[in-house]
C-alpha cells in the first residue's frame, strides 16, 4: 500500500483498544510526543509505503516507511502549520517501523479461543533535542548556558501487543479476535524509547471489552481500560536542575495515568450512543498549576465526562 497513509491502523494497535475515546488508546502518547508533529496519525498522515506478508498460516509480518515528520519543521501545533492535510511531504528523514504478529489459540474447557501477540520496533534517521542538556554538555536550565538543547542523531522505539479473548458464548462459532462478537477480550501494549531524547520512555495501557452483555441488546458494548506513561528520567532532572538553578521547588513530573470508562449503544442499526468517563492523575506527568503564580503546586487531576454519537449510512 502506497500514499497518504497513517500508521495508527495496522501498528501498535489491536482490535479491542478501538472502543475507547481517549487518543492514547489509537496512537498510544508515547508515539504522538516523542515523533516530530506526532506522527503518521490522524487527524495529519504523511505519504509513506507500507507492506504485508503472511509468511505462515499463523505468522504475519508488516514493514513500513514513512516521511519523518507530517508537518512542516517549527514550533506550536503541526495541525496548524499543515491545517488543510495537504502537506505531502517526502524531504524529511524517514521513520521506519515493522513487526510480526504470532496468532495462536488457547484450549480452555475444550474450546480454542484466539489470541495474538505482535512484537516491532522503530526508527526514526532524524534529529531530536535532549531532554536535558545543551550541546556545551550544561543543563538547559542552567541561565550560564544557551538554553538550547543538543541535538542528538536518530530515535528508536521498541513495543509489543498482545490481545486475548476470554470468553465467547457457545453460540459464536467464529474464532477470531474481533472486538464486535459477543463475548470478552482483553489487550495490553507496552513500549519503549530511550530517555534521553524523547519526553516520554515507558508506556503502557490495557484493558477489556465486553459484547452482548445486556440482555435484549446483543450488540452493545462496554469496556474499562487503562494508561500509564512515565515521564523519562532525563525530562524529571532537568525539573530538578530548574529547581537548583530558580530556587523555586517546583513540581518534577513524574508520570501521567489514566482510566477510561465507556458503553457504545447500539440504539437502532447505523446509530450508536456512547456515554463515557476519564480521570487523568497528573496530567502531562504533573506541571505547575498555571494559576498557582508561586508555582509551588502542581496542575490538579482531571474528570472528564462526554458523550458521542455515530451515525452510519
Amino acid at each position: 500500500k502506497a500514499g497518504q497513509q497513517p500508521a495508527d491502523v495496522e501498528f501498535f494497535d489491536s482490535q479491542t483498544d478501538d472502543l475507547f475515546i481517549n487518543g492514547t488508546f489509537g496512537w498510544p502518547a508515547i508515539k504522538a510526543s516523542n515523533l516530530p508533529a506526532g506522527g503518521p496519525a490522524p487527524p495529519i498522515a504523511v505519504p509513506g509505503i507500507r507492506v504485508k506478508a503472511q509468511v505462515a498460516g499463523k505468522i504475519t509480518v508488516f514493514g513500513a516507511v514513512f516521511n519523518g515528520n507530517s508537518a512542516a519543521p517549527g514550533p506550536g501545533d503541526p495541525q496548524l502549520r499543515d491545517n488543510h492535510g495537504l502537506a505531502f511531504r517526502v524531504n524529511d528523514p524517514p521513520w521506519v517501523i515493522g513487526q510480526v504478529r504470532f496468532d495462536y489459540d488457547i484450549n480452555i474447557g475444550g474450546r480454542p479461543l484466539a489470541g495474538n501477540f505482535t512484537p516491532g520496533g522503530w526508527r526514526h534517521y532524524g534529529d531530536f533535542d535532549s531532554q536535558r542538556f545543551t550541546g556545551a554538555g550544561l543543563s538547559i536550565a542552567d541561565p550560564g548556558g544557551t538554553g538550547i538543547p543538543a541535538k542528538l542523531r536518530g530515535n528508536h522505539g521498541i513495543f509489543a501487543v498482545i490481545e486475548q479473548v476470554l470468553y465467547r458464548p457457545p453460540s459464536v462459532k467464529e474464532n477470531s479476535t474481533s472486538a464486535s462478537l459477543p463475548g470478552i477480550t482483553a489487550f495490553g501494549r507496552i513500549a519503549y524509547s530511550p530517555p534521553d531524547r524523547n519526553l516520554i520512555d515507558l508506556y503502557m495501557d490495557g484493558g477489556v471489552g465486553f459484547v452482548g452483555f445486556v440482555p435484549g441488546r446483543p450488540l452493545d458494548r462496554f469496556g474499562v481500560a487503562a494508561a500509564y506513561m512515565r515521564i523519562s528520567s532525563a525530562a524529571r532532572n532537568l525539573d530538578i536542575d530548574s529547581q537548583i538553578f530558580s530556587g523555586v521547588l517546583s513540581p518534577v513530573r513524574s508520570n501521567e495515568t489514566l482510566i477510561e470508562m465507556i458503553y457504545e449503544a447500539h440504539i437502532k442499526p447505523g446509530w450508536l450512543l456512547a456515554p463515557y468517563f476519564q480521570y487523568v492523575f497528573r496530567p502531562s506527568g504533573g506541571i505547575p498549576n498555571p494559576n498557582d503564580p508561586s508555582g509551588l503546586t502542581r496542575i490538579g487531576d482531571a474528570a472528564v465526562f462526554g458523550l458521542t454519537t455515530t451515525l452510519r449510512y
